[in-house]
């Protein structure tokens, strides 16, 4: 589905062209309009028009360490989403190559501390709750919200004073660091009388050939 949005551009060059073979010079509107994307029996409803582009009553709101609750006000003409929407086949174009992530500590284990809190979008109105401070450095985030095509037309930023009272959290070694953090003490330990052989050797204070370390 999407694959036809990112050809629109094309499609309306060629029919100016084709027009202009005739002898004709025409216009284009935007052809994004003009198409059902999400099924819903509407075409361009799922964009909103140059002329009333989606807003918010305010674009960033401070929160104390306390938390809060605050409610926004979504100024638009068209539905909009606080998830991304997905339409049958999206995965055809998703290109991402997957992370592969070493657990050096344990799940959860030293993560900074983020703001928590919840979101819903009712009628136009953002109500976005946020639950009191649990880290020692301030923090941000953004709200994103999204057309019926999936592209952000609107962000809320919150940002929420730190607590310098809050807990700091020690990050703890899990399996996989623990193995790591052998590995390199038992290569650390073969090191050592390696070098001492070749220092002995080097300065001559013993010049024997039994004189050898348990490193080969």
């Amino acid at each position: 589905m999407f694959s036809l949005e990112s050809k629109l551009p094309q499609i309306a060059e060629n029919i100016k062209k084709r027009y202009q073979e005739m002898g004709k010079e025409v216009a284009v509107k935007n052809l994004i309009y003009y198409f059902d994307w999400d099924g819903d029996g509407t075409a361009g409803n799922e964009i909103a028009p140059e002329n009333h582009p989606v807003s918010l009553e305010t674009n960033n709101i401070n929160v104390p360490m306390e938390g809060g609750s605050y409610e926004v006000k979504v100024n638009t003409i068209v539905p909009v989403y606080l998830e991304r929407p997905s339409f049958s086949g999206d995965d055809i174009y998703d290109n991402t190559t997957p992370v592969l992530e070493i657990g050096i500590y344990e799940t959860g284990s030293g993560n900074e501390p983020c703001i928590n809190y919840t979101k819903e979008l009712n009628n136009n109105i953002l109500k976005v709750v946020v639950k009191a401070a649990s880290f020692r450095k301030e923090q941000a985030v953004p709200i994103p919200l999204y057309d019926g095509m999936g592209n952000e037309v609107a962000r809320l930023n919150l940002t929420q004073q730190a607590n310098p009272n809050a807990e700091i959290i020690v990050p703890r070694l899990g399996s996989e660091g623990i193995r790591l953090v052998s590995e390199f003490m038992e290569s650390l330990s073969e090191a050592i009388p390696l070098e001492a052989q070749i220092n002995y050797r080097y300065t001559k204070i013993i010049n024997r050939s039994s004189f050898c370390c348990s490193y080969q």
